[in-house]
């Protein structure tokens, strides 16, 4: 199936052996490599019977490209074997005339690549003779016609080449999101929310809605804004805690207005502790914390997060106290014994901070900050909610965004970007020496209008 020019290279060499009918008496391997560009490298091993080696193996060499190396010979089992191969930058370069390559990829989700290969016999071989062709695929094998022997390798044993023979075999990798749309965001207005064809934006601590052109600019609300967040269908939910605008915050409670094009607000919880309301990406409930402030010294505590339904106003807990993990209690406890601080305690955090939906809505990341130890990121699925995950502690702190088990992650000490796998607990280096301000998202659509929030990168060198 690898065959050089006009295939002389064998077929002098197995005449004879197609002739006394002892075709077993060679044996030929094809090994291909590729990778997620394209590229990759081939090499091919002929195995003959030492009492034929003198005929075979100077006609082979005699007719090799000048593309193809000789990698190795030796005598192996009363065989001689003689191994070739060559680097490629296209699969397409190893076609001859009797057997077609070819390679393509695709993008699948956001960040998933699924990659195809097909080798076709075109023309059918005068030698059936034992042939097997072993390809390495980039990522995890999905579909193939052939023996599948690891979780990226796959295997075909013919006997001949015959016209119309197929290999197929596909797979998937992960691959990096594409992040150039963001900078078309640099320049737009820090903390605005694009809505189809309104604006909402804060200004001095309260809500305004303009048409995207910037016109019929109007205030939403009156009596301040803490923290706020608005749906894809334009509903909006904010709170009215600011911290150090006073020491008595008499209205920590959450409001909803139903639409951008409406001015009505409704009060959503009424118990005096509930802020950072975060709506779910369906636009049906929201999810915030409950927290005790601590008047004069402007420390309170945390008391869980919790949802409400948007339509029936029921509101149901979905995390109170959660299990720190031991390797990140017994480091944190480690640091703060040099200080002589207390332990962790899982029972004592200050508040909840950065709650983030994943896109689906089905998981929720948040940072707890407990008064010993300092901030701990968890992931928690609605569906599984007694059992929240904490990524392992160095890349724990700076985290971002969830993208089902993908998460972005920002190394303050090193200004390194990652993506880090829940799944297979491995980090993906994106970009080193930047500083990022304010929070990053994947995106999802590279088409959608919608900001949840403006980026600025900053080189690290440039930082007075």
């Amino acid at each position: 199936m690898l065959c050089f020019k006009r295939n002389v290279f064998l077929r002098t060499a197995l005449l004879i052996f197609i002739v006394i009918g002892l075709t077993s008496c060679v044996e030929v391997k094809q090994q291909i490599n590729l990778y997620k560009d394209g590229s990759g490298d081939a090499r091919l091993e002929v195995a003959v019977q030492e009492m034929w080696a003198p005929q075979v193996v100077p006609e082979l060499k005699s007719d090799m490209p000048k593309e193809w190396n000789i990698i190795e010979e030796k005598a192996k089992e009363g065989k001689q074997v003689i191994i070739i191969g060559r680097k490629f930058k296209d699969i397409s370069e190893l076609n001859d005339g009797e057997t077609e390559y070819a390679f393509s990829s695709e993008r699948k989700g956001f960040m998933k690549k699924s990659y195809n290969i097909e080798i076709k016999q075109l023309k059918s071989s005068d030698m059936p003779f034992p042939y097997e062709v072993t390809i390495k695929t980039p990522g995890s094998i999905e579909e193939t016609n052939g023996q599948k022997i690891s979780s990226g390798e796959v295997k075909w044993s013919l006997q001949g080449l015959r016209r119309g023979t197929e290999l197929t075999v596909k797979s998937s990798a992960f691959a990096m999101p594409d992040f150039a749309a963001l900078k078309d965001s640099f320049n737009k207005v820090f903390n605005s929310v694009f809505y189809r064809e309104a604006i909402v934006f804060l200004r001095d601590d309260n809500l305004w809605v303009m048409d995207s052109d910037g016109k019929n600019e109007r205030q939403l609300t009156k009596e301040g804004v803490g923290s706020w967040s608005i749906s894809r269908d334009g509903k909006i939910v904010f709170d009215r805690f600011v911290l150090f605008r006073g020491k008595d915050m008499t209205d920590l409670n959450i409001y909803y207005i139903d639409s951008v094009k409406d001015d009505a607000i409704k009060r959503l919880t009424g118990d005096n502790k509930s802020i950072t309301p975060l709506i779910s990406p369906d636009g049906k409930k929201v999810v915030f914390q409950k927290f005790r402030w601590g008047g004069e010294t402007y420390i309170g505590s945390g008391e869980g997060i919790w949802t409400v339904d948007l339509r029936s106003g029921k509101q149901k807990e979905l995390l109170g106290v959660v299990p720190i993990p031991d390797e990140i209690k017994r480091k944190r406890n480690e640091l703060s014994a040099r200080f002589r601080e207390g332990e962790m305690d899982k029972k004592r955090w200050l508040r909840d901070k950065n709650l983030i939906w994943s896109y689906d809505g089905k998981q929720l990341l948040f940072s707890r900050f407990y008064k010993q130890g300092g901030y701990v990121t968890y992931i928690v699925a609605l569906e599984d909610r007694h059992h929240p995950v904490a990524p392992p502690d160095e890349f724990n702190p700076g985290a971002l965004d969830l993208y089902g088990s993908k998460m972005l992650y920002f190394d303050n000490p090193s200004f390194s970007f990652y993506i880090y796998d829940l799944n297979t607990k491995k980090p993906y280096l994106l970009a080193k020496n930047i500083f990022i301000m304010g929070i990053l998202h994947f995106s999802v659509n590279t088409l959608t209008k919608n900001i949840d929030s403006l980026t600025r990168y900053i080189s690290k060198n440039s930082l007075a």
